[in-house]
């Protein structure tokens, strides 16, 4: 009997960046913040502009 597994993505977790200044308007400039922090990835978010950084938890 042969199995196949789908292969599990982690869990993301997100929070707001505590060193980006002003609004999010380009990604590029809130992931350069994020990874600074320590995280792995960004995303700005669309109602209130803010930098999310995003990472395994």
């Amino acid at each position: 009997m042969c199995l196949e597994v789908a292969p599990v993505q982690a869990r993301e977790c997100e929070k707001d960046s505590s060193k980006f200044v002003g609004l999010c308007m380009k990604v590029d400039n809130c992931a350069t913040v994020c990874r600074g922090e320590g995280f792995t990835s960004a995303r700005c978010s669309t109602f209130r502009r803010r930098c999310v950084c995003i990472k395994e938890c």
